[in-house]
């Protein structure tokens, strides 16, 4: 998929059904942003895009960058950051494999979890909200900020969960065809055109 394709973003940890349903009810898709205020302006998610620009673009340090203060001050606070990081070694450790995994993708693109060997729902995370319009969820953050710093511009996408609205209108139940190989099929309808993996839907 073209990272061009993703259009906005919009949190989803907190909603009650996301790690239960694949289609999800009501109008959970009404506080998505555009793509260029989750890079540059939401509170949650702009800060890793900057650092990462800050670190790769124009060399700053990384213990400089927004994003390692964020893991420290977390760390000082809580006893340890996300991803059990407890010691400023344990940053400097998550902040090289940054940098190895941004030379990575740049010299090999962004690989799709099945050549990684991991599970589906670990990849570059995205939602089709009610217009069918492909948004970028919480997983993946890294991956899919540096393929765009990179100048990577196609990337895998694993759909981790559509809309409801988009599924009675797009999806035909009676066929005998499963939702997911209909999403699937129309998910690559969506990227038509590109090439490497277009991504895929889960249960």
């Amino acid at each position: 998929m073209k990272t061009e394709k993703i259009e906005g973003y919009v949190g989803m940890r907190e909603h009650q059904d996301y790690e239960k349903h694949f289609v999800l009810q009501g109008d959970w898709d009404k506080n998505q942003v555009p793509i260029k205020t989750y890079k540059y302006e939401h509170p949650q998610t702009s800060y890793r895009y900057q650092s990462m620009e800050n670190m790769f673009l124009h060399q700053q340090p990384a213990e400089e960058t927004e994003e390692y203060r964020h893991h420290l001050e977390r760390m000082n606070k809580h006893g340890e950051s996300r991803g059990g990081m407890s010691s400023p070694e344990d940053i400097d450790k998550y902040f090289n494999q940054l940098h190895v995994l941004y030379e990575s993708i740049r010299s090999s693109g962004v690989l799709s979890q099945q050549q990684l060997g991991e599970t589906a729902d670990a990849g570059i995370g995205c939602v089709l909200d009610k217009d069918g319009k492909l948004l970028k969820s919480h997983d993946g953050h890294h991956r899919y900020i540096l393929a765009e710093i990179a100048g990577v511009d196609v990337i895998p996408v694993t759909i981790q969960a559509v809309s409801e609205n988009w599924v009675d209108k797009n999806i035909d139940v009676s066929n005998g065809e499963s939702i997911v190989k209909q999403i699937n099929r129309k998910f690559g309808e969506l990227s038509s055109g590109q090439h490497g993996e277009s991504g895929s839907a889960h249960n």
